[in-house]
């Protein structure tokens, strides 16, 4: 969704993004209600996006309604990012893991610097090409920080929370990558059987 942002298609990667983020969040949100809450967010910006496009290519003369549309979407993405961040230092903070705490704590402050800097860009700063010139490249800067520090806070989170039941989890090694192939490996060398038994049991 970052790199669409700065394409023509920035439209369609919105609604790819938030699909697959939506996606995602079918099983968090019985662990936490602002999991609940991302999912309720990011359902809604699909929606907008979807909207956007549909006004986009058949109401383009309406450039009101799209420019509501479009301004929509920004604010759900920025509600969705917090919500998220939010989520993981709560379900975080519930198994004691003050790292991945800090990382979100971490990401919400630049996602707030982002955020404010493009409001003030497309506000009390619209007229001031030469504080833009300045803000607008921080805020930029900003939002690839919240994205890099979110995709390494969740990726953490992945690895390192598991449900209260799974006593048959692989060892860390404090190494992420390498804690990821260890546990793909694992599950790949589960028997069939196992893995079909694992899978009703965390559905049930």
């Amino acid at each position: 969704m970052f790199i669409g942002s700065f394409t023509p298609l920035s439209i369609y990667t919105a609604i790819i993004g938030s699909a697959i983020i939506l996606y995602s969040l079918k099983e968090l949100i019985y662990q936490n209600k602002w999991f609940m809450a991302s999912a309720v967010c990011a359902l809604v910006l699909v929606i907008s996006s979807v909207a956007t496009v549909f006004v986009d290519l058949f109401a383009s003369d309406t450039g009101l309604v799209y420019t509501v549309f479009f301004y929509s979407r920004e604010v759900l993405t920025v509600i969705l990012n917090i919500l998220l961040m939010i989520s993981i230092f709560v379900i975080s903070r519930s198994v004691q893991l003050p790292k991945i705490q800090t990382k979100a704590i971490i990401t919400l402050l630049f996602i707030g610097l982002y955020t404010v800097g493009m409001v003030l860009c497309n506000t009390a700063l619209k007229a001031n090409e030469f504080a833009q010139s300045r803000i607008y490249p921080a805020a930029v800067i900003c939002q690839f920080i919240s994205c890099v520090l979110g995709l390494v806070t969740v990726f953490n989170s992945y690895m390192r929370i598991c449900y209260a039941d799974d006593k048959d989890m692989t060892k860390k090694t404090g190494v992420a990558p390498m804690d990821f192939l260890n546990e793909k490996l694992n599950t790949a060398m589960t028997p069939k059987e196992k893995r079909f038994k694992d899978d009703r049991k965390n559905k049930k």
